[in-house]
């Protein structure tokens, strides 16, 4: 699930403050590493330290990809199916 929604304001946000910091614009990877790392911290933050018991089969929304569902397995299990619409690229499936 590589798809970056570039609609997001919080993608334009988090590119912008990178950006001011870095003096560079952030790469696919730092993306996808502030992305797991917000989830995992929100994750912390609400359920302590066994966190991953907690996990349900609901999405949790992304800050610059789609989201994270993990549920009882050990990877990401949002598949974002996309599709073309108005001259732009827009997640169809959730």
């Amino acid at each position: 699930p590589t798809y970056i929604d570039y609609t997001k304001p919080n993608f334009h946000i988090f590119r912008k403050d990178f950006y001011n910091k870095f003096s560079v614009y952030p790469n696919y990877y730092t993306m996808l590493g502030y992305d797991m790392m917000y989830f995992l911290g929100t994750m912390l933050s609400q359920h302590g330290t066994y966190f991953q018991k907690h996990w349900g089969q609901d999405i949790a929304p992304g800050q610059v990809f789609t989201g994270v569902a993990y549920g009882s397995h050990h990877d990401n299990q949002i598949v974002p199916i996309i599709q073309f619409q108005d001259n732009e690229l827009i997640v169809a499936n959730l």
